[in-house]
Protein backbone atom coordinates (compact mmCIF):
# COMPACT_ATOMS: atom_id res chain seq x y z
CA UNK A 1 0.00 0.00 0.00
CA UNK A 2 2.81 2.69 1.06
CA UNK A 3 4.81 1.82 -1.88
CA UNK A 4 2.27 1.58 -4.42
CA UNK A 5 0.59 4.91 -3.08
CA UNK A 6 3.61 6.36 -2.78
CA UNK A 7 4.73 5.39 -6.31
CA UNK A 8 1.65 7.19 -7.80
CA UNK A 9 2.46 10.31 -5.37
CA UNK A 10 5.84 10.55 -7.00
CA UNK A 11 4.66 10.38 -10.39
CA UNK A 12 2.12 13.24 -9.81
CA UNK A 13 4.70 15.37 -8.24
CA UNK A 14 2.35 17.14 -6.06
CA UNK A 15 -0.54 16.67 -3.53
CA UNK A 16 -3.41 18.96 -2.56
CA UNK A 17 -4.64 19.06 1.31
CA UNK A 18 -8.22 19.73 1.11
CA UNK A 19 -9.03 20.93 4.69
CA UNK A 20 -12.14 21.95 5.83
CA UNK A 21 -10.69 24.22 8.81
CA UNK A 22 -7.44 25.15 9.83
CA UNK A 23 -8.24 24.22 13.70
CA UNK A 24 -9.93 20.95 14.63
CA UNK A 25 -10.13 20.10 10.78
CA UNK A 26 -11.75 16.73 9.89
CA UNK A 27 -8.85 16.59 7.92
CA UNK A 28 -6.55 14.85 10.44
CA UNK A 29 -9.25 12.85 11.93
CA UNK A 30 -9.56 10.75 8.46
CA UNK A 31 -7.00 8.25 8.12
CA UNK A 32 -6.64 7.73 4.63
CA UNK A 33 -5.87 11.58 4.77
CA UNK A 34 -3.58 11.13 7.69
CA UNK A 35 -1.54 8.41 6.08
CA UNK A 36 -1.88 10.21 2.14
CA UNK A 37 0.30 13.47 4.06
CA UNK A 38 2.41 11.05 5.83
CA UNK A 39 3.37 9.12 2.54
CA UNK A 40 3.89 12.31 0.52
CA UNK A 41 6.46 13.57 3.64
CA UNK A 42 8.42 10.50 3.39
CA UNK A 43 8.36 11.17 -0.30
CA UNK A 44 9.59 14.49 -0.42
CA UNK A 45 6.08 15.53 -2.51
CA UNK A 46 5.34 19.35 -2.31
CA UNK A 47 1.70 19.56 -0.83
CA UNK A 48 -0.34 22.36 -0.69
CA UNK A 49 -3.16 23.34 2.10
CA UNK A 50 -6.78 23.96 -0.05
CA UNK A 51 -8.94 26.21 2.14
CA UNK A 52 -12.84 27.46 1.52
CA UNK A 53 -13.33 30.85 1.72
CA UNK A 54 -15.29 30.76 5.17
CA UNK A 55 -11.94 28.64 7.13
CA UNK A 56 -9.06 31.07 5.59
CA UNK A 57 -9.70 33.24 8.70
CA UNK A 58 -8.98 30.49 11.10
CA UNK A 59 -5.62 30.46 10.83
CA UNK A 60 -5.59 34.72 12.35
CA UNK A 61 -6.16 32.91 15.61
CA UNK A 62 -3.04 31.07 15.44
CA UNK A 63 -0.71 33.70 16.94
CA UNK A 64 1.74 31.15 19.21
CA UNK A 65 3.72 27.81 17.94
CA UNK A 66 1.44 26.63 20.70
CA UNK A 67 -1.87 27.59 18.66
CA UNK A 68 -0.38 25.91 15.73
CA UNK A 69 0.64 22.88 17.21
CA UNK A 70 -2.35 22.75 18.79
CA UNK A 71 -4.01 23.10 15.51
CA UNK A 72 -2.15 20.56 13.83
CA UNK A 73 -2.68 17.86 16.80
CA UNK A 74 -2.51 14.32 14.96
CA UNK A 75 -4.12 11.08 16.66
CA UNK A 76 -3.75 8.21 13.89
CA UNK A 77 -4.87 6.21 16.02
CA UNK A 78 -7.90 7.70 16.16
CA UNK A 79 -8.66 8.18 13.26
CA UNK A 80 -11.51 6.71 10.86
CA UNK A 81 -11.95 6.17 7.57
CA UNK A 82 -15.66 5.60 5.82
CA UNK A 83 -14.90 1.91 5.22
CA UNK A 84 -14.01 -0.35 8.78
CA UNK A 85 -11.84 -2.55 6.15
CA UNK A 86 -9.79 0.15 5.34
CA UNK A 87 -9.03 1.92 8.56
CA UNK A 88 -8.19 -1.46 9.74
CA UNK A 89 -5.75 -2.45 7.37
CA UNK A 90 -3.76 1.27 7.30
CA UNK A 91 -3.93 1.23 10.94
CA UNK A 92 -2.56 -2.40 10.82
CA UNK A 93 0.18 -1.21 8.30
CA UNK A 94 1.58 1.67 10.53
CA UNK A 95 1.68 -0.72 13.49
CA UNK A 96 3.34 -3.64 11.44
CA UNK A 97 5.62 -0.95 10.34
CA UNK A 98 6.83 1.28 13.08
CA UNK A 99 5.28 -0.53 16.41
CA UNK A 100 2.95 2.87 17.14
CA UNK A 101 1.36 6.09 15.51
CA UNK A 102 4.02 8.10 16.91
CA UNK A 103 6.08 8.72 13.72
CA UNK A 104 3.16 8.75 11.78
CA UNK A 105 1.53 11.77 14.03
CA UNK A 106 4.82 13.70 13.94
CA UNK A 107 5.67 13.19 10.52
CA UNK A 108 2.31 14.62 9.55
CA UNK A 109 2.41 17.27 12.44
CA UNK A 110 5.41 18.93 11.44
CA UNK A 111 4.49 18.49 7.08
CA UNK A 112 0.89 20.42 8.70
CA UNK A 113 2.83 23.03 10.62
CA UNK A 114 5.00 23.80 7.34
CA UNK A 115 2.31 24.42 4.89
CA UNK A 116 -0.14 26.13 7.61
CA UNK A 117 2.70 28.57 7.90
CA UNK A 118 2.68 29.11 4.07
CA UNK A 119 -1.06 29.22 4.28
CA UNK A 120 -0.09 32.38 7.38
CA UNK A 121 3.13 33.94 5.10
CA UNK A 122 1.43 34.27 2.01
CA UNK A 123 -2.02 35.80 3.83
CA UNK A 124 0.29 38.17 5.80
CA UNK A 125 2.45 39.20 2.92
CA UNK A 126 -0.85 39.57 0.74
CA UNK A 127 -2.41 42.00 3.50
CA UNK A 128 0.79 43.71 3.50
CA UNK A 129 0.74 44.58 -0.47
CA UNK A 130 -3.16 45.84 -0.03
CA UNK A 131 -2.09 48.06 2.79
CA UNK A 132 0.36 49.60 0.61
CA UNK A 133 -1.45 50.21 -2.35
CA UNK A 134 -4.14 51.74 -0.49
CA UNK A 135 -1.37 53.94 1.10
CA UNK A 136 -0.42 55.06 -2.30
CA UNK A 137 -3.61 55.71 -3.38
CA UNK A 138 -4.21 58.05 -0.47
CA UNK A 139 -1.24 59.76 -0.95
CA UNK A 140 -1.89 60.59 -4.58
CA UNK A 141 -5.15 61.69 -3.82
Amino acid sequence: LARTFGARLRAVGKMLILMDAVQKSMYVQRIWCVYELFVASKNDIACTILLPRKAKGGYEAIRTIEELQAACRVNAEHARASEESDEIQIKQLITSTFGDFTAVNNTVERALWAEIMQVISTSREKEDEMCTGLRQHRSEE
